[in-house]
């Protein structure tokens, strides 16, 4: 994924993803890059047994399917990560660590707790 822009800042989840349907293919102008810098550690990243691949949801919510898995829920991605967030307690956090962002859809999520302070 190429990163949240500054357009994207207060962008709700639904239209941010409707508009963001150009990560496929960053995805793969990175992997032609990573073959250019460094073509062994390109070879050995298609050695898995099997890629997960970008694919859309019924949404068409961008989403990552790995063997028969989906990272967000195939039926409704933007619901599933709100009712993650709404299950975070946050009323008395400042630093939250989040490990693997994934699309970086969670991001999203939590942009009203991140604006709420600027020390958040």
């Amino acid at each position: 994924m190429n990163g949240l822009k500054e357009k994207d800042i207060g962008m709700d989840l639904a239209s941010y993803l409707k508009e963001n349907k150009s990560s496929e293919a960053y995805f793969h102008k990175n992997q032609i890059l990573l073959e250019k810098k460094d073509p062994k550690l390109a070879f050995l990243s298609r050695m898995v047994e099997q890629k997960p691949f970008f694919c859309r949801s019924k949404k068409k919510e961008l989403n990552v399917k790995k063997e028969k898995s989906y990272l967000y829920s195939q039926k409704d991605a933007e619901k599933q990560l709100k009712t993650w967030g709404q299950n975070l307690d946050l009323e008395n956090v400042d630093v939250l660590y989040l490990y693997g962002s994934a699309l970086g859809y969670p991001f999203l999520v939590l942009k009203d707790w991140l604006e709420k302070k600027k020390d958040n």
